[in-house]
């Protein structure tokens, strides 16, 4: 089996009772792996499937590493997804079953506890009872006040994180937590492959020792630990937001304040090494339609009032993906 560097620091203690086999156990349980839907194997090629066949000595052993500090996690293995419409490549990047099951539990913690400071008014992604339909929600809400919209896009966010800046962000949250040292090494975990990986993955903007990757668990978490004083610099500025990871939406009174308003979110986000997509950055003004998280919000003359739907164009790509995957059966 791969055998990961081991982590452990002689100035932060064992987290014996929050990674304890219970807690292992109910991480697992709680996860797609111990499902018929499990994911993927990471770098060390066991699949859930091999691993549940021995749950029980697979979580003492991690338990085990874990409390004497040797637990250390593995390299990812990146996937390539093609993008719809595009020639640009997804990659996710795949932690071991062993490696998902230690952040899920981490996860799990700090989700209940809520020890980091990640809740605000603004942000609706990757946290419990928020969600698409309420960012959409208060999208619609918010722009049937406001005339001006700025839609923006942080610029490759997660592939962009400074890692240094999240590791302070991280301490800063937990102070001397026991947990401190492994999610330092999540942060660091980068993928594993021969030379055409790593250039497939470069070309898609992944580089070796910057950014989150997108995979594992702890990375939507972290990735709002990351924007929790943006998320507060905008609301102390009293600009309306509605944020699901890097997609935001910011509501303006009149098109100077929305000019001003994008100055001040490049200005907080230039801050932590992260910038907004020049060419996924819109200000749009009274009526005009806005396209957030899949769906467009629109102005109805009739009903005098903005409705979140699905677009014309979606509508018409929807219907040439069920042309094409269930073609009329001529006669």
């Amino acid at each position: 089996m791969f055998e990961p560097k081991p982590v452990g620091s002689v100035s932060h203690s064992k987290p014996l009772k929050i990674l304890s086999k219970s807690n292992l156990f109910h991480a697992w349980s709680m996860s797609r792996d111990s499902t018929t839907k499990a994911g993927s194997p990471g770098v060390d090629s066991e699949t859930a499937k091999q691993f549940a066949a021995n749950l029980d000595s697979n979580l003492n052993v991690i338990k085990k590493r874990l409390h004497d500090g040797s637990y250390g996690f593995s390299k990812l293995r990146a996937v390539f997804i093609q993008k719809p419409d595009s020639t640009k490549e997804r990659v996710i990047c795949i932690p071991t079953v062993r490696d998902r099951i230690v952040q899920r539990a981490i996860v799990n913690y700090l989700t209940t506890s809520e020890k980091f400071p990640i809740y605000n008014d603004s942000s609706f992604g990757f946290i419990k009872g928020q969600g698409t339909a309420k960012a959409i929600q208060k999208a619609v809400e918010l722009r049937s006040l406001y005339e001006w919209c700025v839609k923006a896009d942080i610029d490759s966010f997660f592939d962009q994180v400074p890692r240094p800046v999240l590791k302070e962000r991280v301490s800063a949250a937990l102070y001397n937590h026991s947990l401190v040292p492994l999610i330092h090494k999540a942060i660091d975990c980068d993928i594993r492959g021969t030379g055409d990986v790593i250039a497939r993955a470069a070309a898609q903007g992944i580089r070796g020792g910057v950014g989150i990757r997108q995979g594992m668990p702890l990375s939507p978490l972290l990735a709002n630990l990351i924007l929790a004083k943006f998320d507060k610099s905008v609301e102390l500025q009293r600009i309306p937001m509605v944020r699901y990871a890097d997609d935001l939406l910011l509501f303006f009174g009149t098109e100077e304040e929305a000019g001003r308003g994008r100055t001040f979110v490049e200005e907080q986000l230039g801050r932590i090494g992260l910038k907004l997509s020049q060419t996924k950055t819109t200000t749009f003004g009274p009526r005009n339609n806005v396209k957030f998280l899949g769906l467009e919000i629109a102005f109805m003359d009739k009903s005098n009032k903005y409705v979140a739907r699905v677009s014309r164009p979606q509508i018409r790509k929807i219907q040439d993906r069920l042309e094409n995957d269930y073609p009329t059966q001529r006669r």
